[in-house]
């Protein structure tokens, strides 16, 4: 367990959201991706930070994503279960069922998660946790899209979840965290090197082209973020693969980092 303040423990758990049901790429967390799912190798990454406590997925209750638990279960993680499109239910729900303190959200379409740089943000995040209750790597982007990782605390979850009222709210877990300044102390991570041009998130068919490019030259699930981007500079044509697929998110809009600026 980490400890911040005194004697107080915190329980930090990483809470995985996955799905079969994909509108543009079905079942793209269970494909086989060289020796393991996709699913399989986010779980296998996480496992490697250092401060996180426990990892838990986050399914829903539909009959289907039976194999989402199935693949968690064999892979040695906790699922739990709940609702589809109300996601901020099903991470509340999670984060209770762990009993967490903080709360890492991490998506099942990013199979070249950082463990190192989450080891970091939490360590950023712990230092100023009496005056952050949210961090993201995603608001001003500096980091590859598809390494993106929120860090937030389950009071503030629990706020989130007990009146977030819109659609976009229930379904993108965060919003009303980092749309509410006026409650919540919001930060952004930054990179020293602005590498936001990389794109390694698996939506579409080129995605997991791409994917599989790497994979070819860099089989290891544990492949690091820096052998990644020395491939690429080496092949520059790998990143071409996929480079037409555009994905715009909440926090990419520019309210909230006008919010965030002021």
């Amino acid at each position: 367990m980490l400890l911040k303040g005194g004697d107080q423990v915190n329980k930090i758990v990483a809470i995985v959201q996955a799905r079969v049901g994909s509108s543009r790429l079905p079942g793209k967390t269970l494909m086989q991706l060289g020796d393991r799912s996709v699913l399989a190798r986010v779980l296998l990454r996480l496992s490697q930070c250092k401060k996180v406590d426990q990892i838990v997925v986050a399914t829903t209750t539909n009959g289907e994503d039976d194999r989402i638990m199935n693949e968690a279960v064999a892979c040695g993680f906790q699922c739990f279960r709940g609702s589809e499109s109300d996601v901020l239910s099903r991470y509340y729900g999670a984060a209770k069922m762990a009993e967490a303190t903080h709360v890492i959200r991490v998506t099942s379409d990013c199979p070249f998660i950082d463990p190192v740089l989450i080891d970091r943000m939490v360590d950023h995040y712990l230092e100023q946790a009496r005056n952050v209750d949210y961090l993201s790597n995603a608001f001003e982007r500096t980091f590859p899209h598809g390494l993106d990782t929120e860090i937030f605390s389950a009071s503030a979850l629990a706020i989130a979840h007990a009146h977030g009222a819109s659609a976009a709210e229930r379904e993108h877990v965060t919003p009303y965290i980092y749309l509410n300044p006026d409650q919540f102390e919001v930060s952004n991570f930054s990179n020293s090197e602005n590498l936001s041009h990389h794109r390694w998130t698996l939506d579409e068919a080129d995605d997991w082209a791409f994917f599989e490019a790497v994979v070819g030259h860099l089989p290891d699930p544990l492949v690091t973020t820096d052998q990644v981007l020395a491939l690429l500079e080496r092949e520059p044509q790998i990143s071409e693969i996929n480079a037409r697929v555009q994905q715009k998110t909440l926090a990419d809009s520019k309210p909230i980092n006008q919010k965030l600026a002021g």
